[in-house]
């Protein structure tokens, strides 16, 4: 059972007072030197206490992360055979599946093909006995015969593959998938800048400054330290 710890630092009573006005203000503004280096040295001292916070829950956390870390060891270890014997046995009975349910599929389209063919040499000598005899009831017959020829022409193929026993059930289910082909007819939707990647080839004074598609921007940040 995880015990609670509460994390030992206490907010600089000043700068949290200050902190309270601030947000008060209905235009927080900096117009004058005094202004600013007020906020410079508040800034200062907020940075030390996120740092120190941050500090004393990295102290507090990293045994918990080494714990965790030793944890997931195990279990990769107590998992991979299962794994491996698990994903092995997915890939034979999914091929052994699909092709169960390709016989069950051809099966049916054995036994669908049998009885077409015998409507349709029913049909035939019911249209010759007609025909031969100027028999309206044979004729009939034969164009009830066309209707059941029709009826069988739409019958719905449905084979599964399903594995059953006692203890389980194994069925084929799909999903749909996706594989690259030509990304430059890939719609734009679909695609996504690597921000990661142009940060890096930007940063600093010999980075670069013009991408194809792309605005570039020097835009100021402030860093605060004490003196």
């Amino acid at each position: 059972m995880l015990q609670t710890t509460q994390i030992d630092v206490a907010h600089d009573p000043i700068v949290m007072q200050w902190i309270d006005e601030y947000k008060q203000l209905d235009n927080p503004t900096i117009v004058t030197d005094d202004n600013a280096q007020m906020a410079s040295d508040n800034l200062r001292s907020i940075k030390e206490q996120i740092k120190e916070i941050n500090a004393r829950r990295m102290k507090m956390t990293r045994p918990m992360d080494e714990a965790k870390k030793e944890i997931m060891r195990q279990a990769r270890e107590l998992l991979q055979p299962l794994e491996e014997a698990k994903n092995s046995l997915e890939s034979h009975l999914l091929k052994y599946q699909v092709e169960k349910k390709r016989k069950e599929e051809e099966h049916q389209r054995m036994l669908i093909e049998q009885e077409r063919q015998r409507l349709l040499e029913e049909q035939k000598e019911l249209e010759e006995q007609a025909a031969m005899n100027e028999s309206d009831l044979a004729l009939e017959d034969a164009l009830a015969v066309e209707e059941e020829i029709k009826a069988v022409d739409n019958i719905e193929i449905k084979a599964t593959g399903r594995v059953r026993s006692t203890y389980s059930t194994s069925t084929i289910r799909y999903k749909w998938t996706h594989s690259l082909v030509d990304f430059s007819l890939v719609p734009d939707e679909y695609k996504k800048l690597d921000d990661v990647k142009i940060r890096r080839v930007i940063t600093g004074d010999n980075g670069t400054r013009e991408i194809p598609g792309l605005k570039i921007n020097k835009e100021a940040v402030l860093s605060t330290r004490g003196r």
